[in-house]
């Protein structure tokens, strides 16, 4: 088994792979201002700005500008800590739930239909295959 040749034909299949209905709705989840409203509403609907920031691996810089961005489209409220001036709590907004619901929904869709079109043998030989990955190289290993 010749896993350099493989590789390339992996490369060649995620390329095309990342123009597929369903792939995108889900990339566009796990990015940027829906990568925090998706963040809000599984964890209570309030963060730290410093979790975002931990979570998405990119700067306080970066994700104060997206938080701003966020505030402007009525998607989240930045409000003082009562218990320590110096913090800053973010919380989702009724039209933030909504959009990312919205989204959510979208993707869950193209997602069925995906695994519908493999059947249940692909389906779940898809999944497994993608959690041992995620499993022995999710934390970046």
């Amino acid at each position: 088994m010749d896993y350099k040749e493989m590789a390339e034909e992996l490369l060649k299949i995620r390329s095309e792979w990342s123009h597929v209905a369903a792939n995108e709705e889900l990339a566009r989840l796990t990015k940027g201002e829906f990568f925090v409203l998706n963040y809000l509403t599984d964890h209570g609907g309030t963060a730290f700005p410093k979790a975002l920031s931990r979570e998405m691996k990119v700067s306080t810089a970066r994700i104060a500008a997206l938080l701003k961005h966020m505030e402007i489209k009525g998607w989240v409220t930045r409000t003082a800590d009562c218990q320590d001036n110096r913090q800053v709590i973010v919380a989702v907004t009724a039209a933030g739930r909504e959009e990312i619901e919205d989204k959510r929904e979208r993707a869950l869709g193209d997602v069925a239909r995906l695994l519908e079109f493999l059947g249940p043998q692909d389906a779940e030989a898809l999944l497994r295959i993608q959690k041992k990955v995620v499993k022995r190289y999710g934390d970046g290993q």
